[in-house]
Formats: C-alpha cells, structure tokens, sequence
C-alpha cells in the first residue's frame, strides 16, 4: 500500500511539473491526453497542503533555476509535452518540445520532499 502511495505522489508530482513549467510556455500540447487526465486525478487526490507544496516546488525550481540559466527564447512557442517519461537512468521526466528546443524536467517525489532538474537540448533542423 505504501508503494501505491509513493507512486500517486510521484505522479502528482509528475502532473505539478507538466502545469507549472508549462504554464511558462506561450502554450503547451500533451502528446497522452488520457495519461494527462490519470495524473491529474492523481495531483488532485492528494491534501490540498500537498498540492500546494507540490506546486510552489516547481515554482522555486522555475524561477530559481530555468529563468536564470536558460535562454528567454524557449519560452517561445507552443510546446509539445510528454509525460510518464523515464530516462536512461530510469529517473522520471516531462519533455517540452517546441520548434528550437527540448527541455527535459527530471522530477522526484522523495517522500516530504522533491528533486528537480533540467537538461536543455537544441533541436537540429532537419
């Protein structure tokens, strides 16, 4: 039962990362319209404290990390999301992808508190 509960924070999480980041973004699209719908019911399942903790996270990591070391540019545009996304090190992650970049949100829920960061990829032309 305590694994169940780590995996809905987890993917509260997951859901907190994909609105706020995304809220960031001219305008954003997910690519699993069912998958969103899951881990919002997930975010909005757990305590409202909760929710909130969740969410002013994302806002520290946005403002304190992506705005200040990431281009203003990637703001820019209508961003592609993928959720429910596990790295090469199996670490949970929320792809935005706009015409220019990808921005990869490495996100986990570690029981009262987060990790987060980010790896920002530039897009080749094709």
């Amino acid at each position: 039962m305590e694994k169940e509960k780590t995996n809905d924070s987890q993917s509260a999480f997951e859901y907190a990362i994909y609105v706020i980041v995304g809220s960031y973004f001219s305008g954003t699209s997910c690519i699993s319209t069912q998958l969103e719908k899951t881990l919002k019911i997930k975010f909005l399942d757990q305590k409202q404290d909760k929710q909130a903790a969740l969410e002013e996270n994302c806002i520290n990591f946005v403002e304190k990390k992506l705005m200040r070391n990431i281009p203003s540019d990637v703001w820019q545009g209508t961003a592609q999301v993928k959720l429910g996304v596990k790295n090469e090190e199996r670490i949970p992650e929320v792809r935005f992808t706009t015409d220019k970049y990808m921005l990869r949100i490495f996100g986990v829920y570690k029981g009262k508190g987060t990790e987060l960061d980010y790896k920002l990829l530039t897009r080749k032309k094709a």
